[in-house]
């Protein structure tokens, strides 16, 4: 996989992309697209069967080989937001989070953690997609505040569902 910062040098992404209501292919298979360009991604949703069908082992090369693990974060899991981030940042996991709470929760945490990576001028080798699933709007003020703090660190935000894309 070429390391996005070259990608997205020659076609910059936006950092909110929003799937389309008829979408080519499925939501899994999208992630596992993701994975296939070295990319990494946390997958928010408050369907916990598709969560489950989410967590599984993805590979980043054909031949099952260069796996990365799909960690599933429930209430119940102890891990905290900025270890989640800082595995993201390097790209070691993907997380899967079955709950609209602690979606919310962490998204806000992952925007102050960007603001202080923004600071100094840090960029997350390749893209980190935080990809939103959940049933609650966000509002235009996340909206536009992750929009700044994406493009400057190299995290993109995918909106899943329809009620999740306008403002409640």
């Amino acid at each position: 996989p070429v390391p996005s910062a070259w990608a997205d040098a020659m076609t910059p992404r936006d950092p909110i992309a929003v799937r389309p209501t008829t979408p080519r292919r499925s939501l899994l298979d999208e992630l596992r697209i993701i994975v296939r360009r070295g990319e990494v991604f946390i997958y928010m949703t408050d369907d916990t069967d598709v969560a489950a069908q989410a967590v599984t082992r993805m590979h980043r090369l054909p031949g099952s080989r260069w796996p990365l693990e799909v960690v599933a974060l429930s209430d119940e899991a102890k891990l905290d937001e900025d270890f989640v981030f800082e595995t993201l940042w390097y790209g070691r996991n993907a997380f899967v989070v079955d709950s609209a709470d602690r979606a919310q929760s962490m998204l806000d945490r992952f925007a102050e953690l960007l603001a202080e990576r923004r600071t100094t001028r840090a960029h997350a080798k390749r893209t980190v997609h935080i990809v939103w699933d959940v049933a609650t709007p966000l509002t235009e003020e996340v909206r536009h505040r992750f929009t700044n703090l994406g493009r400057a660190t190299g995290f993109t935000l995918l909106l899943c569902r329809e009620d999740s894309q306008t403002d409640g």
